[in-house]
């Protein structure tokens, strides 16, 4: 289940019983990190790299192009 902040401390990765509360906003955080650190794991491999060189792009309204992991 995903919360939203409360903010008065945090209810993240809680379990009770087959419930798992995640609370968004660190959730978010916790998956940019993860994959700030598989882009820095993979960087030398050129398969994973040539893959990624492949990837969509998306355009925002205003025209921008702005790569799913950020690269310039």
């Amino acid at each position: 289940m995903f919360i939203v902040p409360t903010g008065h401390g945090t209810v993240h990765s809680n379990q009770v019983n087959n419930l798992l509360q995640l609370q968004v906003d660190i959730f978010c955080c916790d998956i940019a990190s993860g994959l700030r650190q598989w882009c820095a794991d993979v960087a030398d491999n050129a398969e994973v790299q040539g893959r990624i060189a492949e990837t969509i792009v998306i355009h925002d309204f205003t025209g921008r192009d702005m790569e799913i992991y950020g690269r310039d």
